[in-house]
């Protein structure tokens, strides 16, 4: 009861904390964008058309789906399920927030403001505070390096030091990749590191409470299944009349030219969804998938119990098969997501609610369902071995190397 207690009282900090993050955002906003006009500019002007700019195009990246996704799959096939269920849920829920607040804030990049600065890096047609690269980078790379302090690799603690400090260190070339790039102030960075900060210690608390018994967290998704989905799909439509507020305040034809202007440097289409709030739209879209994934989870979930005992341990422990099966895995559960891809590649010259419903939402619905609803639960029936699983649920459990525990055995 106090551990209950005391990751409670840490949540509690957590959220005053972040409330204080947002109301002390507009003490900063101005100063640091003053400061980071010049400082935009004396950099730009520096690395312009050098290797450095090249370097910083590429190692931004690393802040957005493009890697952080392959990240999170290459670290699933060597780690248990639930470690990729906390990966996926900080990604998507700090994006949604990120893409939320930049709703909101209405905040300019800075190549919107000033003619001297330009994209260097990236042309980026989102509102820009605060940095969700910045933000989504602090809560994904912390967390990573988190997880893998409870994997074999960091026996010794300086290795735990030596991935931090590989962790820190990309979010600081992320972040510099932002600035330097011309796509986000100083007070949008800093304000995207600080709600990181924050969320990551507010998701590694709710993490470390499941992982004592995964058991656990199947129950709780369980008996608040109701609960859950209604709190995602009202996250969801909030966010609809903050992006037609939003939409309609700067819809404005002068800036619309002007990303115009500045993104024809990379030679980019710029159709009508893709600017100002339309960019932060499709981020408020993830949450359908993570809706997708909850409800995926507790198909696969269902239809595994009537095939096996003990259904909980088998699934977290997925990760314990050779090579082959693991493919297979990855394979079947890639196969079933096929449908919701096929909707990503809708072009960007239809109608704009037809870009917004099916490539947005329905995509991202049917991708998350499908991976870990029947994707999940067929890549299993296809790879299970009862007599591996078995050996790996009585290790868990603490019975003996080798004695098989027959509870866990296979229904015929």
């Amino acid at each position: 009861m106090d551990n209950k207690f005391s990751d409670k009282t840490k949540i509690i900090i957590i959220i005053v904390y972040l409330i204080l993050v947002i109301i002390t955002e507009q003490f900063y906003r101005e100063p640091l964008k003053i400061i980071s006009i010049s400082l935009i500019i004396n950099l730009q002007n520096k690395i312009k058309d050098t290797f450095i700019s090249t370097f910083f195009s590429i190692i931004t990246n690393f802040g957005s789906e493009k890697v952080l996704i392959p990240i999170v799959l290459l670290f699933l096939f060597f780690n248990p399920l639930i470690y990729f269920y906390y990966l996926i849920f900080s990604i998507i829920t700090s994006t949604y927030f990120a893409s939320l607040m930049k709703l909101i804030y209405l905040d300019y990049r800075p190549y919107w403001d000033d003619n001297q600065i330009f994209p260097i890096i990236s042309c980026d047609m989102g509102y820009g505070n605060p940095s969700g690269h910045t933000l989504v980078s602090t809560v994904t790379y912390l967390g990573l390096w988190k997880l893998l302090q409870k994997n074999r690799i960091q026996k010794k603690k300086i290795h735990s030091l030596i991935i931090l400090f590989c962790m820190i260190l990309m979010i600081c070339l992320i972040v510099s990749s932002r600035l330097i790039g011309g796509v986000h102030n100083l007070n949008q960075i800093l304000f995207g590191f600080l709600l990181g900060f924050g969320m990551f210690f507010t998701y590694y608390t709710l993490y470390k409470f499941y992982n004592k018994d995964p058991e656990m967290f199947f129950i709780f998704i369980e008996e608040n299944k109701k609960k859950l989905n209604i709190i995602f799909i009202s996250l969801y439509i909030i966010s609809i009349p903050i992006y037609i507020i939003a939409y309609n305040e700067n819809s404005k034809n002068e800036y619309v030219e002007k990303i115009k202007t500045k993104c024809d440097l990379f030679n980019l289409n710029s159709p009508l969804h893709k600017q100002f709030s339309h960019e932060g739209f499709k981020g408020t879209s993830l949450m359908i998938g993570l809706i997708g994934i909850f409800n995926g989870i507790l198909y696969s979930k269902n239809k595994m119990s009537d095939q096996y005992i003990g259904k909980e341990y088998i699934i977290m422990n997925w990760h314990n098969l050779d090579f082959k099966n693991k493919i297979i895995r990855f394979i079947l559960m890639g196969i079933f997501s096929l449908p919701g891809l096929l909707l990503l590649l809708i072009p960007s010259s239809f109608p704009i609610l037809i870009i917004m419903i099916f490539k947005y939402n329905i995509s991202f619905l049917i991708i998350g369902f499908c991976i870990f609803g029947p994707g999940m639960y067929y890549s299993f029936t296809k790879t299970f071995k009862d007599e591996i699983n078995i050996q790996t649920i009585n290790k868990v459990l603490g019975n003996p190397e080798g004695e098989i525990n027959n509870s866990f055995s296979t229904d015929d």
